[in-house]
């Protein structure tokens, strides 16, 4: 932007400043850089860092205050999403184990099935070539 643009290159630096401390980002991931800061203004980051940096300190001071304020809300959230995603995988890996045990005792019980099946096929084979041949025997006598 040219010298001119000066006031048009602050505004737009501030409405970014304020989107990424209320969490509201439009073109970053919203982390308080001051890259993100640049980006969110949609400026290169040395026309901060040269023409601006007074609201480039601003900001570093702004995001620590609120750093140091909401640090403690941010870490307690975080450590109770881990703990409940510790407590959902621990669940779902006994779900898991109990599943393949299930797996396994169905898989054991279609084997046992279908060797009573052969079995059964076997002796009904046998036992009907025999009766053919009780057939036979007292046609023939």
């Amino acid at each position: 932007m040219r010298r001119g643009n000066a006031g048009v290159e602050r505004a737009r630096i501030n409405e970014a400043m304020e989107r990424l401390l209320l969490g509201e980002p439009v073109r970053t991931d919203g982390k308080l850089t001051i890259v993100n800061l640049a980006k969110e203004a949609s400026l290169p980051r040395h026309t901060l860092t040269k023409k601006h940096p007074d609201l480039q300190d601003e900001f570093r001071d702004r995001a620590k205050a609120l750093g140091e304020t909401q640090m403690p809300t941010v870490l307690a959230v975080q450590r109770a999403e881990v703990a409940r995603l510790k407590k959902l995988n621990h669940d779902l890996a006994a779900e898991n184990d109990d599943l393949n045990a299930q797996d396994e005792a169905v898989l054991q019980n279609l084997v046992i099935l279908q060797l009573q099946r052969e079995m059964d096929q076997k002796a009904a084979k046998e036992l009907a070539l025999r009766h053919k041949r009780e057939i036979e025997r007292l046609k023939n006598n």
